[in-house]
């Protein structure tokens, strides 16, 4: 069924996905021009079960973008004499606009009637299908954290100096034993980003605290292992036996941590993009595996840095 402003409602997309309603829409973006705060770009939108899929083109194969429906809020108002639907989780927002008031109500019932449904994959361009509430749509304080005026500001909330001095250890220490100076720097930068996302999901309250503080029950234990293994590891002197010892403990801690990846992963996938968490894979595959431990302790060069680490996670454990 076409309306007269040329919505589709159940047609078949290019993928053969039936599209709840489907349509031209604009929505409010940030502005390239410096004299502006944001304007109205035009886009083809495709509404199936809880996905909201946007495209450059009518006729494109991939969406340039996609907003997850489940459970956000939606209202309308009017702005620039435009019937404006706003689409809302949390203190994240996304503005799509119509001239025609009939065709704006519609969307907004599909909208409201699409926050109970499953997400549906279809291809994106440039990136994996999965997504987080408002991936891509615009660029949210989440999204554009590391970047931001205010995310340079949280991450002076966040990265304080001790938690700088740390990560200035673990970056020396995975130049040698992971990867290399480049590649070390890159993880460092990661990390930031994520820790400065996950503090605005917070903050926000996209996220409750006591579900971060969950995943700090296998990270505390983890490094628990590990403050014990370098207290007393040195008090056994048959060379065979501390090597075993160690092998078993750091094998421990790699099984700890990987469960933290998993339990942090899973947390952050609904609202953040697949590069962010393919960002979490790369940090863990690096940091937390057996033998990059194993060689990090035994190396004789390392040991301020791995002193120093354990000194701040020392410290960490207590709390």
């Amino acid at each position: 069924i076409r309306d007269g402003r040329g919505d589709n409602m159940s047609t078949k997309d290019n993928n053969e996905v039936v599209a709840d309603k489907e349509g031209f829409l604009e929505f409010l973006k940030p502005s390239k021009d410096s004299k502006k705060k944001e304007e109205w770009a035009k886009y083809y939108f495709k509404l199936v079960g809880g996905s909201l899929y946007f495209y450059q083109k009518e006729k494109a194969k991939k969406a340039k973008g996609l907003l997850q429906l489940k459970g956000i809020q939606v209202s309308e108002s009017v702005k620039d004499k435009r019937h404006v639907i706003i689409l809302s989780a949390g203190a994240e927002s996304f503005t799509v606009s119509s001239s025609d008031p009939k065709s704006a109500a519609d969307w907004a019932n599909c909208f409201k009637s699409s926050t109970n449904k499953n997400p549906v994959t279809l291809p994106l361009k440039g990136e994996a299908s999965n997504s987080g509430i408002l991936f891509k749509a615009k660029k949210n304080i989440a999204g554009k954290a590391a970047t931001s005026g205010v995310g340079k500001a949280v991450m002076k909330k966040v990265i304080d100096d001790d938690i700088r001095q740390l990560l200035t250890c673990v970056k020396n220490i995975v130049a040698v034993e992971g990867g290399g100076k480049e590649y070390a720097d890159k993880l460092e930068k990661d990390t930031i980003k994520i820790a400065v996302k996950s503090y605005l999901l917070w903050e926000n309250k996209n996220i409750p605290l006591e579900e971060f503080l969950k995943i700090e029950v296998p990270l505390k234990q983890a490094l628990r292992i590990f403050i014990a293994v370098y207290d007393h590891i040195e008090k056994v002197k048959d060379s065979a036996m501390r090597s075993s010892i160690l092998d078993e403990k750091f094998t421990v801690v790699a099984v700890l941590l990987d469960t933290v990846k998993d339990k942090l992963t899973s947390l952050l996938t609904p609202h953040l993009s697949p590069k962010s968490i393919t960002r979490i894979h790369d940090i863990f595959e690096t940091v937390a595996k057996r033998d990059f431990l194993l060689n990090a302790y035994n190396n004789e060069g390392l040991r301020p840095d791995v002193n120093h680490a354990i000194s701040f996670v020392r410290n960490y454990v207590r709390n």
